[in-house]
């Protein structure tokens, strides 16, 4: 995985270079299945410190790899500029007259949506001025600094996922499935994308509402919502785990933490403009989601209507679907134990994704974290994070779109093995032999 890593680092741009590229990205994925096979059948002694180790290794030698297979950390280091400037982020598009005298030759030109305001909650947006102080004011150090502060955050995501395991009875050598993971390494600290972020609080709040620790169960969550601002789907499932008694606490102390935290976004004027800049992105922007596509595909075929109109109707179906689901699953699943509760969760983030119009590689971080907790339903998200690399064959192409044979393959598979898990879950159907009386 280094040697692939290494070959990486001499592309240099990757998009550029998609052969070979996604040769290393495949051979890094057989390895990855190599390792959680030899931690199933062997035991190896220490081979926790193994894994620990290694995943140390890939993230400090990911820092080399050159930031092209995405412009988001553009982004980053633009609104990192502002808040260190003193100025808010929130209160104007990049491109804003206002903004003017921050204008340059480097971040503005090279930023995909100067028009949009910011949607990045506090506490990434504490990380982006961060590396923006740390590399005073220069952009390739500042690149240098927000890759390191989302490595190390990364490998204290890795430890929070140990801990996850261990409270909830599972080996904890199946971290290796995030660990040593190309879409954690590559993706996360590599080409740097916040939400290398998320996985300490995310796993964090499973291993403390599994140890009873309700209070800091609820100030992680809270930690986790002002990084991306979805994990607010998982306040339901682990109320429903943990009793409206332990629930109470900690809410109390998810909306004190989030309070503290989330001031800046919360003003109505950021509200509104954040609120603005995520509509346009639910009726603008989709990619990589075959099931969105056959969606609006089939609501093409039945209506006559402008196919922009058609596409906002298909994002408001496929929501309201997710969120009936939503509701179903919390009001009918029996959420017992602490492996439930995870479960739980890895499917109400999957089912958030699978409803996404947009499916970018990174996305997948947001379920990935909880993979190793999911005994049983591991290979469906395991393949998605390989398959998803492949949408970047997208960028071979003018306009960028995806080949359909690959999006039909990348998700034809995964429905096939979610299937398959849920038969292996149920158990065979076969007949019964039934006595009867006279």
């Amino acid at each position: 995985m280094l040697l692939v890593l290494a070959v990486f680092a001499t592309l240099g741009d990757l998009r550029a270079d998609l052969p070979n590229f996604l040769t290393g990205w495949t051979v890094w994925f057989v390895l990855l299945a190599g390792a959680w096979w030899w931690c199933q059948r062997v035991d190896v002694p220490r081979a926790l410190w193994v894994i620990l180790i290694g995943g140390v290794l890939l993230r400090v030698a990911s820092l080399a790899l050159p930031a092209t297979l995405s412009d988001d950390w553009v982004r980053y280091l633009w609104d990192g500029r502002l808040t260190v400037h003193g100025l808010d982020p929130y209160a104007a598009k990049p491109s804003d007259a206002s903004l003017a005298e921050l204008h340059d030759d480097t971040l503005l030109p090279g930023m995909n949506s100067p028009d949009y305001f910011t949607v990045y909650p506090p506490i990434s947006q504490a990380a982006f001025a961060s590396a923006w102080w740390l590399g005073s004011g220069n952009t390739d150090a500042a690149l240098f600094w927000i890759k390191a502060i989302f490595g190390m955050a990364d490998m204290l995501g890795v430890l929070a996922v140990v801990g996850m395991l261990g409270a909830l009875g599972i080996d904890r050598r199946r971290v290796v499935l995030y660990a040593w993971n190309p879409l954690a390494v590559v993706e996360l600290v590599g080409s740097v994308h916040s939400e290398a972020l998320l996985v300490a609080p995310m796993a964090g709040c499973v291993w403390a509402a599994a140890r009873r620790r309700d209070a800091l169960a609820g100030g992680l969550l809270a930690v986790a919502v002002w990084v991306k601002l979805f994990p607010v789907l998982a306040v339901l499932p682990l109320a429903k785990f943990v009793g409206w008694r332990r629930a109470c606490r900690a809410a109390l102390a998810c909306l004190v933490v989030g309070g503290l935290i989330g001031w800046p976004m919360l003003r109505p004027d950021a509200i509104a403009n954040v609120r603005e800049s995520l509509n346009l992105y639910a009726g603008v922007f989709s990619f990589n989601h075959g099931l969105f596509h056959t969606v609006w595909w089939a609501g093409q075929q039945l209506s006559s209507a402008d196919p922009y109109d058609v596409y906002r109707g298909a994002t408001r179906w496929m929501l309201g679907a997710f969120l009936v689901s939503y509701g179903l699953f919390i009001a009918l699943k029996r959420i017992d134990s602490n492996r439930d509760a995870a479960m739980a969760l890895l499917f109400v983030f999957g089912g958030y994704l699978v409803a996404n119009a947009t499916l970018h590689p990174w996305y997948v971080a947001w379920v990935l974290c909880l993979v190793p907790a999911a005994v049983g339903f591991a290979r469906p998200w395991l393949w998605l994070s390989f398959a998803v690399g492949w949408s970047y064959l997208a960028y071979s192409a003018d306009p960028p779109a995806v080949p359909w044979p690959v999006v039909t393959i990348e998700w034809v598979v995964f429905a096939g093995l979610i299937g398959f898990d849920l038969l292996r879950r149920v158990g065979p159907l076969r007949p019964r032999r039934v006595e009867l009386s006279a």
